[in-house]
């Protein structure tokens, strides 16, 4: 994808307990904008946005699959949100000409509980240097929400990102577009907040998404969300099963700071983070109030409520401490064995910090070591956030050193060229696919790079190549008398070949002036001795060809030529 600006959206809504279910395909999660509604249009240039183009379209709404696994050109995060969506939803692109895209989903909140979304989003937006370029004009993307039951627009929430240098927690991007106006590329990679729409109960909602380039044609803006399909309330973590000793209430998600109280107790603050862990577990009916306040632009301010509750279920969820894999290879802390132990029927979520509960991505393609986090749920809503810690094992030590080019028929042995260790096993190969073992790795004879393996006792394993140089022999000649006496006085009775050089014998024929077959031998040693059937042959001239195969070039020989019967 060219020039490509992400913005991911997730949006959780809690409920105490069991997961409730959300409106329809409200996370895209059947790969169709069913239920959404899109549209294309322009930003004018007094910085209202004109759309009414219905959609999708081609390039400006398009679903992205988790699977593809494709980074943004910018930023370089993943395209679709790591809170385990397999979907999430590109709003614009990255061509400029002052286009705007919008994507709405409107829906009826519960009348009965707080409902919350939280919003996750990363977001790449091109900042413009030109002078005349105000704030209006700029690149953004905007979250609104209008009560369609009172037909009247929310103002809070709302969120307004407007491409800015001083954007907090943007980056500035290491890529910038060809052929335009010189323009830094701002982006922000996943984060979340909070949308609450707890005060709407029983009210149809619509929530638009839209993202715009600016007034002019050369800079951009745009988005990807995506709705996950499970919702909560604004607090978790307060349900305890009934052989829990400690417990983590979860506040929502992207909001500046957090004030917890006791209820009842407004005075004395007994946390200031998102997560506030406890322990003991306090008394079933301990109620607990969470003030939040929102940054600048980015959601409302609020105050939240939970109660502990206890279930009678047996809640037990383990979590291996500490996990070893190999260097330069990948660790799946999804693989079953990590959570063995655990009661059957949990639920699991990957995070990089049990604070904040940030999405670890893709926790199936670990290769770093360090300290991570799962999170076990079960069907009634008991849950824990237990700590693993990834470390390394002993890397693998092997370096090696070329051989000082020799001359065939020389040879080298490969474990000369390195030093070795008791405790490991070395394999040798001919290719750097390492799937042609070397027969004999003390006796090499051929020029190439050699490849060595050396694996310790964890598995872990390491790869070095040797580069061998065998130099070759000089040529080699073969040669055979020109005439023979084959009188029987022991001189000159009989015609051998020589051979000078590395040379594998094949055959030896011998053939009279009109190509009739005489003799044939395998065996340098076996001369001819000028007789055909028993019967000596007449004086003439005979005719020799030898086939064999050259010991360094591995390639045919064919030498030949005449020998005189003299009597």
């Amino acid at each position: 994808m060219n020039n490509l600006l992400r913005l991911f959206v997730a949006i959780l809504i809690f409920t105490s307990g069991a997961y409730a279910q959300c409106p329809e395909n409200i996370g895209f999660e059947s790969g169709l904008f069913t239920n959404w509604e899109s549209y294309g249009g322009e930003i004018l240039p007094d910085g209202s946005i004109n759309v009414g183009n219905p959609g999708p379209l081609a390039t400006r709404h398009e679903i992205m699959k988790a699977s593809d696994e494709e980074l943004d050109e910018f930023g370089h995060f993943p395209t679709v949100s790591p809170n385990g969506s397999k979907y999430s939803v590109k709003l614009g692109n990255s061509g400029g000409n002052h286009q705007a895209e919008r994507l709405s989903y409107t829906l009826t909140v519960p009348a009965d509980r707080q409902y919350i979304l939280i919003l996750n989003y990363a977001l790449v937006l091109q900042n413009p240097t030109s002078a005349n370029h105000s704030a209006k004009d700029q690149p953004r993307f905007t979250v609104t929400v209008f009560n369609v039951t009172d037909n009247t627009p929310v103002s809070c929430p709302a969120f307004d990102f407007v491409a800015a240098s001083n954007l907090p927690g943007f980056k500035v991007s290491d890529i910038t577009p060809p052929g335009r106006d010189v323009a830094a590329v701002f982006y922000k990679d996943w984060t979340a907040t909070t949308i609450d729409l707890s005060l709407y109960g029983g009210k149809q909602i619509k929530i638009e998404f839209t993202t715009n380039d600016c007034t002019f044609n050369a800079h951009f803006g745009y988005a990807y969300f995506d709705i996950n399909e499970n919702c909560q309330e604004a607090i978790t973590g307060n349900i305890i099963c009934e052989n829990q000793t400690s417990m983590k209430l979860q506040g929502p998600k992207g909001f500046k700071n957090y004030k917890w109280y006791l209820d009842g107790d407004m005075q004395n603050v007994v946390g200031t983070e998102q997560t506030l862990k406890l322990s003991p577990v306090p008394p079933v009916g301990t109620t607990y109030v969470l003030k939040v306040a929102a940054a600048t632009g980015l959601g409302c301010s609020g105050e939240f409520r939970t109660s502990v509750v206890r279930l009678g279920d047996s809640f037990v969820f383990k979590v291996k401490p500490v996990a070893y894999f190999c260097p330069g290879t990948v660790f799946n802390l999804t693989s079953p064995e990590i959570t063995q132990g655990s009661v059957d029927g949990l639920t699991f979520e990957y995070y990089t910090n049990d604070v904040t509960q940030e999405y670890l991505r893709n926790p199936d393609k670990l290769t770093e070591a360090g300290v991570y986090y799962i999170k076990g749920t079960n069907a009634g809503g008991c849950t824990d956030i237990l700590r693993i810690e990834l470390k390394f094992y002993d890397a693998v030590s092997i370096s090696s050193t070329d051989p000082a080019p020799v001359q065939y028929p020389a040879r080298v042995d490969l474990a000369a060229t390195y030093t070795g260790d008791p405790a490991y096993q070395y394999f040798y190969y001919s290719d750097a696919k390492l799937t042609k073992l070397v027969a004999d790795f003390t006796n090499i004879s051929a020029s190439g790079k050699y490849f060595i393996k050396a694996i310790n006792k964890y598995g872990c394993e390491k790869t070095v190549a040797v580069n061998v140089l065998i130099t070759p022999p000089p040529p080699n000649i073969i040669s055979g008398p020109t005439a023979i006496t084959p009188n029987g006085d022991g001189i000159n009775d009989m015609f051998n070949i020589t051979i000078k050089g590395f040379v594998d014998f094949g055959t030896l024929k011998i053939f009279n002036r009109i190509g009739e077959f005489l003799f044939q031998t395998k065996n340098q040693s076996n001369g001819w001795d000028g007789n055909f059937k028993g019967r000596s042959l007449p004086v003439g001239t005979y005719y020799w060809l030898f086939e064999g195969v050259d010991q360094y070039y591995h390639t045919k020989i064919n030498k030949g030529g005449y020998v005189s019967i003299i009597k």
